[in-house]
């Protein structure tokens, strides 16, 4: 019912996704110059960029509801 509350929160997470994965990738550099390891690429790699790629589409998703009620809203 909440939309714009909804959208606040939604980019909170995308703000904190973002923030994750900046610091996973700061450590993982960090870790594999330290003990002169290399990264072997894997599922688990993968999820915090589809957990932001979600994040957006589902920020857009409730915005264009928003507009779609809104636009409603004036022709009554």
């Amino acid at each position: 019912k909440n939309r714009k509350l909804q959208m606040k929160l939604n980019i909170g997470v995308i703000l904190l996704i973002f923030v994750f994965i900046t610091l996973s990738v700061l450590k993982v550099f960090n870790v594999s110059v330290e003990f002169n390891v290399t990264l072997s690429p894997g599922f688990r790699l993968a999820l915090p960029f589809l957990m932001l790629i979600s994040a957006i589409l589902s920020y857009r998703a409730i915005k264009k509801d928003e507009e779609l009620v809104s636009s409603y809203d004036r022709l009554r």
